[in-house]
């Protein structure tokens, strides 16, 4: 996922509805693509995994409903889906939990309701993935929300999708967290710490108070100092052993 924020799947067949949201969305930031026509055979035809979320209408006039696209879209993807939904329409609401909608969207709409929307799905979405009994999120944690391959990052009305894959380090800042990519830097209002006990992912590795790195992206090391291409970054002592059990030094 590159700055342009989520890319963002649209499925209402009501043309002028359609490109509202598509606007309204491309005006926060986000990338976005909506489908009005041949709805039925929408998830056949396009390619899922280029979305990072989905808003489907419930009320789809074919003969597939949006609840029935939606459960297609998930057994093909796992991305989180937001149901749009009327008055009119509350009988289908119920049913629509079977397929596992991460949050709800009300027509008429306005657009601080969409912004909204997005969030309560990336952060439902987030409690699902981690399977938090609790079903709490740390409120230090509202600017970011981390599943199993990726973090979600607030940036101001929006949120952008960051890949491990894409992650060369994360850099401690005070009471601040630095994530590096090859192409961009953000800063999270959480301490490393924190962040570096939520990243379950075994590409990550803790090498100093300060620094967290992703062993795909090691360049080389020398004595007790590790390259990320030109980058320097020192191992403790206190991280040195679990560091050099991930190599097989001859």
């Amino acid at each position: 996922m590159n700055s342009e924020g989520l890319n963002i799947l649209i499925i209402e067949d009501e043309l002028l509805i359609a490109q509202n949201i598509q606007a309204n969305l491309q005006q926060l930031g986000y990338q976005a693509e909506s489908f009005s026509e041949n709805t039925d055979h929408l998830t056949e035809t396009i390619e899922l995994s280029l979305f990072d979320l989905a808003v489907v209408d419930i009320g789809l006039k074919g003969t597939k409903n949006g609840i029935v696209i939606a459960q297609e879209i998930r057994q093909k993807v796992n991305i989180p889906i937001i149901f749009l939904t009327s008055h009119q329409e509350e009988e289908m609401i119920l049913k629509a939990a079977e397929a596992g909608p991460a949050a709800y969207l009300l027509k008429p709409y306005h657009i601080s309701q969409l912004v909204a929307s997005i969030q309560v799905a990336i952060r439902n979405y987030a409690l699902a993935e981690n399977a938090d009994p609790s079903g709490d999120i740390d409120p230090q944690q509202e600017d970011q929300f981390i599943i199993s391959d990726s973090i979600f990052i607030r940036e101001k009305s929006r949120f952008i999708r960051v890949n491990y894959n894409k992650i060369l380090w994360l850099e401690a800042k005070s009471n601040y967290t630095e994530i590096v990519t090859q192409n961009q830097k953000y800063l999270l209002s959480v301490t490393l710490k924190n962040l570096s006990e939520k990243i379950n992912h075994i590409s990550f590795i803790r090498i100093h108070r300060s620094h967290m790195i992703n062993l795909d992206f090691i360049t080389g090391f020398e004595g007790n100092t590790v390259f990320i291409g030109e980058k320097k970054f020192p191992v403790s002592q206190q991280y040195r052993e679990n560091f050099f059990k991930k190599f097989n030094i001859i």
